[in-house]
C-alpha cells in the first residue's frame, strides 16, 4: 500500500502530535500492523469486510484506520457526536463485521456490539502478523465509507466506497517541503 510505504520511508519523522505525545511514522506503521493482525484474527484477509470505528481524533484514530486498511477491510468512521441510534444505523447499514472503539468511547458501542455478536476491539491491542503476514492489497480495493447528513437529517452513505488508489494527502512532517513540523 503506497501510503504505508511512504510512511515507512519517513519512519523517524514525527507523524502526529497529540495529547502531549509525539508519534513517528515508524510508530504509526508498527502499531497499525499490530492492530491489523488483531483484526484479522485467523483470517488471511478481511476481504473488504466493513469495520466500524469510534475513536477520538488523534493517534488511536489514525492507527485504527490504517490497521483496517492493512487488514484488507473497509473503514467506517463513526461520528463521536452521534447518539446511539445513529451509531446503530451506521453499523447496520454497512453490515459491519467488527467495531473498534477507544477506551473513552467504548461504552457507547459495547451494547451495540454485544447485541449484534460483533467483536469489540480496543485500538491499543496488538498482535504479531500470522506466518503469511498481512494481505497484499490491490489499489482498486475499497477503503472507506463516509456518511454524510442528508436534507432529512438522517446520515447516509454514498452508493459506493472510496477506492484505495492514490492517497489524497501527502506523508510529510511539515506543512511544506523542507519545513519543520509546526505545533497546533
Amino acid at each position: 500500500m503506497e501510503l504505508i510505504a511512504r510512511a515507512s520511508g519517513r519512519a523517524g519523522s514525527i507523524a502526529i502530535r497529540a495529547g502531549g505525545h509525539e508519534h513517528t511514522y515508524g510508530d504509526l506503521v508498527r502499531d497499525a500492523q499490530g492492530l491489523a493482525a488483531v483484526l484479522l484474527r485467523d483470517r488471511a484477509d478481511l476481504a473488504e469486510d466493513r469495520v466500524a470505528h469510534l475513536c477520538e481524533p488523534g493517534y488511536p484514530y489514525v492507527v485504527t484506520q490504517w490497521a483496517i486498511w492493512l487488514a484488507g477491510g473497509v473503514a467506517v468512521p463513526l461520528a463521536t457526536s452521534h447518539p446511539e441510534a445513529e451509531l446503530a444505523y451506521a453499523i447496520d447499514h454497512v453490515a459491519a463485521g467488527a467495531i473498534v472503539a477507544d477506551t473513552a468511547l467504548r461504552e457507547r458501542v459495547a451494547g451495540l456490539a454485544a447485541s449484534r455478536g460483533l467483536p469489540l476491539v480496543d485500538p491499543s491491542q496488538r498482535a504479531a502478523p500470522g506466518p503469511d503476514g498481512l494481505p497484499s492489497l490491490a489499489p482498486d480495493r475499497r477503503a472507506i465509507v463516509f456518511f454524510t447528513s442528508g436534507t432529512t437529517g438522517r446520515q447516509r452513505a454514498p452508493s459506493g466506497t472510496t477506492p484505495r488508489s492514490r492517497p489524497r494527502c501527502r506523508c510529510s512532517s511539515g506543512r511544506g517541503a523542507g519545513r519543520q513540523p509546526t505545533r497546533s
